[in-house]
Parts: structure tokens; sequence; C-alpha cells
């Protein structure tokens, strides 16, 4: 089976915005990977609030069930902070 990717990066200057996985409202596919890029100048913060969150919380799916936040480009940063529906 293969492995579906979605995302998308901030556009310059870009100070607000939203990310939703692909098919929100409804459960997201299966075997899906997103990476969003969000990019500011040095020494500015990004603040991100998670107005729901839903993730599977079956053992099969439990490795890839997760959202990271990374400080970087992709897995090449440093987790800030990751969030796993079992742990």
């Amino acid at each position: 089976m293969f492995e579906q990717q979605c995302g998308g990066a901030t556009k310059p200057g870009q100070l607000t915005g939203e990310i939703v996985s692909p098919g929100y409202p409804d459960t997201y596919p299966r075997n899906v990977t997103c990476y969003w890029l969000i990019r500011v100048e040095p020494r500015q913060r990004v603040y991100i609030r998670l107005a729901h969150l839903h993730l599977s919380a079956t053992i099969a799916e439990c490795e890839r069930a997760s959202l990271s936040i990374i400080d970087g480009y992709k897995h090449e940063g440093r987790a800030i902070k990751k969030v796993n529906p079992l742990k």
C-alpha cells in the first residue's frame, strides 16, 4: 500500500492561517502523511491553537496516528511536541 502526502507552506508575510486534515470534518484517510511548513522571521514566534484534535486510539494505528511539532524542516529539526493518543 502506498502512502499519500499532503501539506503546504505559509506565504511570506502571512500572519494567520488554518490547517485542516484531508477530508475534514470527516475522518482522515489511512496512510496519509502531512507536512506543513510555517515560516517566520528570526526572533518571531508561532502560536498554535488546536481547536479540535482526534487521533486514532487503536493500538494498531497508534504509532502512525500522531501530531508532531518540529523546530526546523521535516525530520531534520528538533521535536518540540508530539501528541500520541495512547501515551
